[in-house]
């Protein structure tokens, strides 16, 4: 078992993909569980993997970076910043930032932001403690 890394695939769709890895003292993840056509991994959850992911890697990390470049995350994310909130507020506004601030990380710090005003295509965030 390799303790830096969590990778995990849905054997009958190798392109839904969950990885996870540690990068000075920040955790890195990236939750493939949904396409951009809509379609959803019928074995990946992204809020199961979520916490197996966290779990896994406490207290080794300090912040947890992720992106969201389509599904429920970037739409709920977009939803917010045309509802006139903040892209820290959005951040938190969104399935996976709500569980992030309820797991400790309460923190958001956008690192970048491609695409136009409430109209996003990826988004980068690192929450902290």
């Amino acid at each position: 078992m390799d303790h830096s890394r969590y990778v995990i695939s849905d054997p009958s769709d190798p392109r839904f993909q969950v990885t996870a890895l540690i990068e000075e003292q920040q955790l890195v993840i990236d939750l493939r569980t949904e396409l951009e056509s809509g379609e959803r991994s019928a074995v990946l959850n992204a809020a199961n993997q979520l916490r197996r992911i966290l779990a896994r890697f406490v207290p080794r990390y300090r912040s947890i970076r992720i992106s969201w470049r389509f599904g429920e995350n970037l739409v709920a994310f977009n939803r917010c910043m045309a509802a006139g909130a903040t892209p820290e507020e959005a951040s938190l506004r969104t399935p996976m930032g709500h569980q992030l601030a309820l797991a400790g990380y309460p923190r958001p710090l956008i690192l970048s932001l491609e695409g136009f005003s409430a109209r996003y295509t990826n988004i980068v965030v690192s929450f902290r403690k």
